[in-house]
């Protein structure tokens, strides 16, 4: 009965919520306490399926009224979507921006499996005159762990508090500790009292300070000026050297006269939505606010930096949208309530970036041709910052020809402008070795240096100054790839329902702009599909 009314209290919390950190602080806690992740047990077809139902459509409802209020002084007074700093010409631009990376600790970036990553980004930064900073701060809000809940996969759910004085520390850890590893769920009652200082996140705190660390170098910036930032395990192709990053950005198609306030990589529906392993912010007020926008989710429970990366480029198009529209048209965060785990305490970003997509495209349009003037979606198939092999190909086998990434005579070879080795664990420094090695006869502690580098000529090779020469047809292999393996049109998904077939095949990435053809595939296979049935 004592545990009863601690769900009660969680309940009248997400009954009076009004705002989405409150909201997710009650739901969060009600599913991983009484939801049945920890039972292994299934509520479909009983009555507390459709209990949990109402009050996962209540907590919706608290989520989209109290995001509204949030968000209406962004698109009425925070949003002037002209009149902004321009950039410096080039290459004043180029020399006034800074790229960035991010760890906890100084040592971080002295390890032998990370070192070799940074050599080569401060050897570009170098070549290209740019600024480069290491942020080693680490997270700028404490965040003392408690708790890690291995919900469905290990490391899933953090459970930490933002308290610093040790007593309150220590009070802390004991209610955690009886909620989730005592049974004593009759302490449930008393978690309204600690709302402000323990948080629930998807994965661990430490990636949410690379917000700061972007605020703070951006503060130092040139106006108009970039901050890139990359996540420590990315190579920049060394053959591209000859034009820098700042200046393919800033090249990148935009609505309007104005150059983009923030830049990401788009993605098609069916991979990785967003990946916060590169994002880069010009030191305008409207590239501040979005960090801002960015950094307030930080309190939101359950959130992780990608995903509020995410959430918050469908913030800042929507309220450009509504600006534009005269209010008719917005973005109604519908997305965000995706963001929480569901009854059984699983969270899945595949949910929420099919949503995402959704929303995107009915904002700013669909892949390839999003039209926002403040965000600049970098077109993968025509500039490639951040190529993720671990992401794009699920039998990579921890092979670079299987990444698509050397030379080879069964598999196309991809030339993306940048390589984000994550998920490779250990294996990813020697990837980088080969990839430097294989393709360029470079060493991962050297810089390229002498005339076959120099830039007059690099650009004098037509293949390097294509439009697409650092771009990836990756949508189109992976389309490819599907339809050989699903060529028997008698079978799953050619046998369902035509509006079934066109979702598979969009999922698939067939359909994208522009459309995936036969030539495509016989190109990238090396041999037409052949299709039975």
């Amino acid at each position: 009965m004592a545990a009863v009314c601690g769900l009660a209290a969680l309940l009248e919390g997400i009954s009076h919520c009004n705002t989405v950190a409150a909201c997710s602080f009650y739901w969060v806690f009600s599913v991983l306490l009484f939801g049945v992740w920890h039972r292994g047990q299934s509520l479909i077809h009983t009555p507390q399926a459709k209990a949990w139902d109402d009050l996962h459509l209540s907590l919706q409802k608290h989520i989209y009224k109290a995001r509204a209020a949030d968000l209406w002084p962004l698109a009425r007074q925070q949003l002037d979507l002209y009149g902004h700093t321009r950039p410096p010409p080039m290459p004043a631009v180029e020399q006034g921006s800074v790229l960035l990376l991010y760890g906890d600790s100084a040592s971080y970036f002295e390890q032998p499996e990370v070192s070799p990553f940074v050599q080569q980004l401060r050897c570009y930064a170098s070549t290209r005159g740019m600024g480069f900073a290491i942020d080693s701060k680490g997270p700028r809000v404490q965040h003392k762990q408690l708790a890690r809940l291995d919900v469905s996969i290990q490391g899933e759910f953090f459970v930490g508090t933002t308290a610093t004085d040790p007593a309150m520390v220590e009070e802390n850890r004991e209610l955690v500790a009886d909620l989730f590893f005592r049974g004593r769920h009759e302490r449930t009652k008393e978690l309204p009292q600690f709302e402000g200082t323990v948080a629930v996140h998807y994965s661990p705190p430490l990636h949410f300070g690379r917000i700061w660390a972007i605020e703070e170098k951006l503060s130092t910036a040139v106006p108009g000026a970039l901050v890139i930032y990359f996540d420590s395990d990315v190579t920049i192709r060394p053959d591209s050297w000859h034009k820098g990053i700042v200046q393919r950005l800033l090249e990148q198609r935009v609505v309007g006269k104005e150059s983009a306030h923030v830049f990401v990589a788009d993605s098609w529906i069916g991979t990785e939505c967003v990946n916060s392993g590169f994002v880069a912010i010009r030191n305008t007020r409207l590239g501040r606010r979005f960090l801002e926008l960015w950094r307030e989710k930080l309190w939101w429970a359950a959130s992780w930096d990608q995903a509020a990366l995410a959430e918050t480029l469908l913030e800042f198009t929507g309220a450009e949208v509504w600006k534009l529209s005269g209010g008719t048209r917005l973005y109604d965060s519908h997305c965000a309530p995706l963001l929480l785990p569901v009854v059984d305490g699983t969270f899945s970003f595949t949910r929420y970036c099919d949503c995402w997509q959704g929303a995107l495209e009915n904002l700013v349009g669909p892949y390839r041709r999003r039209q926002s003037r403040l965000v600049s979606f970098v077109d993968p198939e025509v500039t490639e910052v951040n190529f993720i092999p671990n992401n794009l190909f699920w039998d990579h086998n921890y092979q670079l020809n299987r990444m698509a990434l050397v030379p080879q005579a069964v598999r196309p070879h991809f030339r993306p402008l940048v390589v984000h080795w994550a998920g490779l664990g250990l294996a990813r420094l020697g990837l980088m070795r080969a990839f430097l090695k294989q393709n360029f006869n470079l060493s991962a502690r050297s810089c390229p240096r002498g005339p076959r580098w120099a830039a007059a000529a690099l650009a004098a090779q037509p293949e390097l100054t294509a439009r697409k020469a650092f771009g990836s047809r990756a949508r189109q292999l992976r389309c490819c790839e599907k339809l050989r393996q699903h060529a028997d049109r008698r079978s799953w998904p050619w046998t369902e329902r035509s509006d079934e077939v066109s979702r598979v095949v969009h999922w698939w990435g067939c359909s994208e702009w522009g459309a995936v053809t036969a030539e495509d595939c016989e190109e990238l296979l090396g041999r037409p599909i052949s299709y039975a049935g």
